[in-house]
């Protein structure tokens, strides 16, 4: 606050006198800060290298997120299984920032808790009344699925493991493309300066982080890659079968409610929420269930777009609306199950959709997509507006799906041999790495 009052002082001229060189101090303070992980990765490293070898080898996975589970999920679950292994789970609450430091719960505990038990542990040791440090649970890997350091603690930041333990990502989204600002948000400077291990989504992907690693750190960057299978593939198996009275309509929006976020188009939410529901009224034996992404309904107040009152009362209509259905818990999985058809903005989630052979409407336009998702793009419904959904949704529900049989033809391209077994196939690879 007082900083704020002393650049109000600020004559405007001199304000922009001194841009040039508050953006050259901010970018050598940026450089200096790189320079000092560099440092930490190869002492981390190295010191990890001679660390004397225990019969189990420990893992740390740090969670923020309960609807990125999944990732690491088949990881876990088959190192809780191996006497080799000594697995923990670190619950970061969501939401955590530098500014929003103070403890206020933890949703992704209590969520990983009744799963799993004393394996998940509170990320704020609320007997000492302070965030714990990794460092103090001695972990020989740390493995992330969410790359923003901005969201953890300082004892938890990749920036601060890499000087003791070697980091490791398993991405939380099956990204589409590679050269957007997007990719480089998700792949950030920092975290990348720190990972010793990613398991890539996709081959495509995985070789495009491989570029990344090197134009940052050179000869060091390389061999940081690896392409295993993307471990949601393990989970496609359907547990709860649609109901075979009505078509369900599942329907997925992202959280860029409005122009303000960089080489991301805005949300199809507001645009298209009454059409929804006025199309679920006139199609008595359809179903919706309307899945928006986590942030999407704060983003909505941030963003001044509906107040926190207007927010709950819409949320208070879409659950008391007939076959209407509001998904906000914490696990996509039943809705995935459940549903006949997906219409959803641009999402990480659309490939573990298409895999389960199912049409997908996508009201995206954008085409600069890896490989795989081109293969997938093609055989996927294309709408721009409104009528274009209708007009796809009127076909598919009537039992019309001409693109059903290229669809199952791409999927084998998309999925692994390994899967089912693509979270064991990166333990083993992480216990190689120990041993040798």
């Amino acid at each position: 606050m007082i900083v704020n009052k002393i650049k109000g002082m600020i004559p405007l001229k001199v304000k922009k006198a001194l841009r040039p060189a508050v953006k050259l101090l901010r970018s050598l303070k940026f450089r200096l800060k790189l320079r000092i992980i560099r440092i930490r990765y190869d002492v981390g490293v190295h010191t990890a290298n001679r660390r004397p070898k225990r019969d189990t080898v420990r893992l740390l996975f740090v969670v923020t997120y309960p609807q990125t589970w999944n990732s690491l999920k088949t990881a876990y679950e088959a190192a809780a299984e191996d006497p080799r292994f000594d697995a923990k789970i670190i619950c970061v609450p969501m939401g955590y920032s530098k500014r929003n430091s103070a403890y206020k719960g933890n949703s992704t505990y209590a969520f990983l808790h009744e799963l799993y038990g004393d394996a998940a542990v509170n990320a704020y040791d609320e007997q000492r009344g302070e965030w714990i440090a990794l460092k103090e649970l001695r972990p020989d890997y740390v493995i992330y699925t969410r790359t923003y350091n901005n969201e953890l603690p300082e004892g938890i930041k990749s920036s601060a493991v890499c000087a003791y333990a070697k980091v490791c990502m398993i991405p939380y989204c099956y990204m589409l493309n590679c050269k957007t600002v997007a990719f480089t948000i998700v792949m950030d400077t920092e975290f990348c300066m720190t990972m010793y291990r990613m398991y890539g989504s996709s081959a495509g992907i995985s070789e495009a982080v491989d570029i990344r690693c090197r134009k940052l750190m050179g000869k060091k960057g390389r061999d940081r890659v690896r392409y295993l299978g993307f471990p949601r593939f393990d989970l496609t198996e359907e547990k709860t079968q649609p109901d075979k009275d009505f078509t369900t309509i599942l329907w997925m929006t992202k959280f860029t409610v409005d122009d303000s976020y960089i080489g991301l188009a805005k949300s199809h939410f507001m645009a298209y929420l009454e059409d929804m529901l006025g199309y679920i009224e006139a199609h008595p034996r359809c179903r919706l269930i309307i899945r928006p992404h986590p942030k999407m309904m704060t983003a909505l107040i941030s963003h001044g777009i509906m107040t926190k009152e207007a927010v709950e009362a819409m949320k208070k209509r879409l659950k008391t609306t007939p076959r209407v259905e509001l998904d906000e818990t914490e696990d996509y999985m039943d809705a995935f199950d459940c549903s006949d058809i997906l219409v959803t903005d641009e999402t990480s989630l659309i490939a573990e959709y298409f895999v389960r052979e199912k049409p997908i409407v996508y009201c995206e336009t954008f085409e600069d997509y890896i490989s795989e998702v081109q293969k997938m793009n093609r055989v996927m419904y294309h709408a721009e507006t409104w009528h274009q959904i209708e007009e796809h949704l009127d076909r598919l529900c009537s039992g019309e799906d001409g693109m059903a049989d290229m669809r199952r033809a791409v999927i084998p391209e998309i999925v692994p041999q390994n899967a089912g077994e693509i979270g064991k196939s990166i333990l083993l690879d992480l216990l190689d790495d120990y041993r040798n």
